[in-house]
């Protein structure tokens, strides 16, 4: 059961929409930043604090002409944005005296690293508006007290679910939340014999 279950994350969107939904954290931010340039010293440190998955100098200036802009700049999407979570969650639901009772349990949470496709064009007025997508990948393994999987019993019953969220609950928009059913298991998974593929 304490198996690393692999999974894969893709996540599309306009290129301005993903800048907003998936920020990366502060440490993650000063690992993968530069020194910042005098322009970007005399923004604000709330500006600052708040980094993006890939930015780009010329990200907000104003439609320019080909022949005046600048070579593309390299950009590093964000290896670990604080938005974007996986993990298996345990909903132990108990029925007592004609009552229902809740509880949720995470078991494992996803470590996330980015993988190609990554955004390396820099990405000027409107191509902000183009559709583009961020993937990442990771594991999740089971905290080892965790000895059995899902059941239903009479009066209680415990199911497992693989979750995907992304947002902080923050405008302009609503927290996306997928859930998964799954079934923890003690037998290791093994590939099926090939005259059966």
């Amino acid at each position: 059961m304490t198996e690393p279950i692999p999974f894969h994350v893709q996540v599309s969107g306009k290129v301005d929409s993903l800048r907003l939904a998936l920020t990366c954290n502060d440490d993650t931010a000063s690992q993968i930043s530069s020194q910042p340039s005098s322009s970007e010293a005399s923004t604000s440190s709330s500006k600052r604090k708040r980094r993006l998955p890939f930015t780009s100098a010329k990200s907000k200036a104003p439609m320019m002409s080909s022949t005046s802009l600048s070579p593309p700049l390299p950009t590093e999407p964000c290896p670990d944005p604080e938005t974007l979570r996986v993990y298996i969650l345990r909903r132990v639901n108990v029925q007592l005296n004609g009552k229902s009772q809740l509880k949720n349990v995470i078991l494992a949470e996803g470590a996330l690293k980015s993988v190609p496709p990554m955004i390396t064009d820099c990405y000027c007025y409107p191509v902000d508006h183009v559709l583009e997508y961020l993937s990442w990948e990771g594991y999740l393994t089971v905290d080892p007290d965790v000895r059995t999987g899902g059941f239903e019993g009479e009066n209680v019953s415990v199911s497992d679910y693989v979750v995907l969220t992304i947002g902080k609950s923050e405008a302009p928009w609503d927290d996306i939340k997928c859930s998964i059913g799954i079934k923890l298991v003690t037998d290791p998974f093994e590939d099926p014999p090939a005259a059966l593929l």
